[in-house]
């Protein structure tokens, strides 16, 4: 697509602000109408959105751990929404597993790399990207909207009272996208209406997926650690 195309899609001010990321060498592209910007490789293989969508707890950061984990090593490559808590679960996960990560953030790349440069670096170095709709402003709306776009499958934590029409997971179910809820989303009243109304409930997202899997354990004198536990996995 072309530049002054791709500007098109923005608000004058806006544009003024993308068009100098672009220059000073952010890539840009457009997903299903939705135009944004990153930097880094783009998925080039299937993706599984693997994100907390609640306030975080140590059980939530253990499940996304491993099963971020788990889908590294089964191959397939990573989304995570960048402005929760499970960001850190599950890029400690993908790096552990040597796969790929793809952080979408609501804020402008330029606010994510001088807030967090450490984990933007981390997140590079998976050979994976940081994604934003923005150079400068922040989008939550944008954001979530990306989310859905990018992956092909989801195993998530959620949250709260209510899930809204335009949450990325019901997104993906309009999509008919496969699923499924991690099981500490079962301490939210969302999670529990997802789960009776026929949401698969999961332990990992080995338990979700088809196929030969690798099962995540956890284990003495693992060759993996987090937040002070070890594990190990098997291939079934």
């Amino acid at each position: 697509m072309r530049l002054d195309a791709f500007l098109s899609l923005y608000s004058r001010e806006e544009s003024v602000y993308v068009r100098k990321a672009i220059q000073n060498g952010t890539s840009f592209a457009i997903s299903e109408g939705i135009p944004f910007l990153y930097e880094g490789n783009l998925p080039l293989r299937d993706t599984v959105l693997l994100s907390s969508f609640a306030l975080s707890s140590r059980e939530s950061s253990k499940e996304l751990y491993i099963s971020a984990l788990e889908a590294a090593l089964m191959n397939l490559e990573v989304v995570v929404y960048g402005e929760r808590k499970g960001l850190s679960a599950v890029l400690k996960g993908v790096e552990d597993g040597k796969g790929r990560v793809h952080a979408v953030f609501s804020s402008g790349l330029s606010y994510v790399k001088e807030k967090d440069m450490e984990t933007v670096r981390r997140v590079l170095l998976t050979g994976g990207s940081i994604i934003s709709s923005s150079a400068l402003s922040s989008s939550r709306q944008e954001a979530r909207w990306l989310l859905p776009s990018l992956s092909s499958t989801s195993v998530s934590v959620v949250g709260g009272m209510a899930i809204s029409s335009s949450h990325p997971l019901i997104a993906m179910l309009d999509e008919g996208k496969d699923i499924a809820i991690l099981r500490s989303s079962l301490k939210s009243r969302a999670g529990r209406l997802l789960a009776t109304e026929g949401c698969p409930v999961v332990d990992s997202f080995s338990s979700f997926a088809s196929g030969e899997k690798c099962i995540v354990y956890k284990v003495k004198n693992g060759r993996f650690s987090f937040l002070g536990e070890q594990y190990d996995f098997l291939l079934c």
